[in-house]
């Protein structure tokens, strides 16, 4: 049996490489992936949490004053209201280009 080294993984900290992978992503890779990388460095959720967001509760936000996402964690099963007003306009743009929910 084979033993694998467990790496030791961190946070981006820096400003400049969160543009730069924000830019890498928006290039290389798909804008569903570019979108969900934004909202996990905004609201810190998650990715199984991530994925289980839909287009609806994004597009639900658009008449409302405070953009504000409210999501179940998984793991926690805490309910988390989170404002998402600062980048709602890039999220919501996807989410009305997307169809399937």
């Amino acid at each position: 049996m084979m033993m694998t080294q467990q790496k030791n993984v961190q946070p981006i900290r820096d400003q400049q490489q969160l543009e730069d992978m924000k830019w890498a992503l928006k290039r290389h890779c798909s804008e569903r992936d570019y979108i969900l990388f934004v909202l996990g460095c905004e609201t810190g959720l998650r990715v199984g949490d991530l994925l289980k967001l839909t287009t609806k509760q994004i597009l639900d936000l658009k008449g409302k004053q405070n953009k504000i996402l409210r999501v179940k964690e998984g793991k926690t099963q805490k309910i988390r209201d989170m404002y998402i007003a600062n980048y709602f306009e890039e999220v919501f743009e996807y989410a009305q280009s997307v169809p399937s929910p």
